[in-house]
C-alpha cells in the first residue's frame, strides 16, 4: 500500500543504543518494554 514507517531497532545495552543513534540518525525516540513504571526511566 506504500504506507511509511519510522527505521527502528530493539536494542538491550547503552552500546548498542548509541549504536542505533548513530545508525538511525536523530530526533530519535526511545520506548522502554517490560519495566511497570515506565515513566520513571
Amino acid at each position: 500500500m506504500g504506507v511509511s514507517r519510522p527505521k527502528n531497532k530493539f536494542i538491550s545495552t547503552e552500546e548498542e543504543a548509541i549504536n542505533a543513534a548513530q545508525e538511525l540518525g536523530f530526533p530519535l525516540v526511545m520506548k522502554v518494554v517490560g519495566p511497570a513504571h515506565k515513566s520513571d526511566v
